[in-house]
């Protein structure tokens, strides 16, 4: 049972008080919430240098193992807000020689006036935007007079792939999954094909039903699949089966 805070109207202070107070609450909220999104895009500027910096193939080891606490799908997305950020801005001053986050890193009157100019533009440019706002790709008014009206297209396919790879990496425990997970798992998934409602706990899940053409491809592909598998049980192993052009 939770205890009840009870206030005397004598210790509750006026209401005219209350005005500056929210206001001046809310400036604050504001202000760190901006800052937290500048040092959002900094790790993601630092994440974009280190792994230029990796060899092939080694970034993702490194990041596993040296920053643990930072997840392959926040990594992800802070890297691609600080580039396209940057995309949207001029060329740093001396970026051969000094890299974007130490220009974010140095106070500001230790900068030279060109670095010092550019950083308050980086800052501007983030001015009422959250990570989100910058995952969408920013264009300078060089690029909008190019392109016109033109919007970037998205990769529907480029998209299905990163989702699925994702969910791979999530799926590759399933043998140390409890009987429980498994089951849950296997409940949204298929609430996921038929358009359904699933209960996961205290929240209710609803699907769009997934396109049929999709459901019969998956259908297929996993009966390929368990008849590899199958035959690799029977020491009668088959060629494993290619993956169909489905476009």
């Amino acid at each position: 049972m939770k205890p009840e805070i009870a206030l005397t109207k004598a210790q509750i202070p006026h209401a005219a008080e209350f005005g500056p107070r929210v206001s001046q609450a809310y400036d604050d909220a504001t202000e760190a919430t901006r800052d937290a999104i500048h040092k959002c895009l900094h790790v993601g500027t630092l994440l974009n240098e280190w792994k230029t910096a990796c060899g092939h193939g080694q970034f993702l080891k490194l990041l596993r193992t040296e920053a643990p606490q930072i997840s392959e799908d926040t990594a992800e997305r802070w890297m691609r807000a600080a580039a396209n950020l940057l995309a949207g801005l001029p060329v740093p001053p001396d970026c051969r020689q000094t890299p974007v986050s130490t220009l974010l890193s140095t106070p500001p009157e230790h900068l030279p006036a060109p670095a010092r100019k550019w950083r308050l533009d980086w800052k501007a440019s983030t001015s009422g935007k959250t990570i989100k706002d910058c995952l969408c790709r920013l264009s300078t008014d060089g690029d909008r007079a190019q392109s016109g009206k033109r919007k970037e297209e998205k990769s529907i396919s480029l998209f299905v792939a990163q989702t699925m790879r994702r969910l791979g990496r999530r799926l590759s425990g399933w043998t140390a999954s409890s009987e429980h997970q498994k089951g849950e798992v296997k409940e949204v998934v298929s609430a996921a094909f038929q358009g359904a409602t699933v209960k996961l706990g205290a929240k209710v899940i609803s699907f769009d039903a997934w396109p049929l053409d999709i459901c019969e491809a998956i259908a297929q592909a996993a009966a390929r699949a368990a008849k590899f598998r199958n035959s690799c049980r029977t020491k009668n192993p088959i060629t494993r089966p290619a993956v169909p052009n489905l476009v």
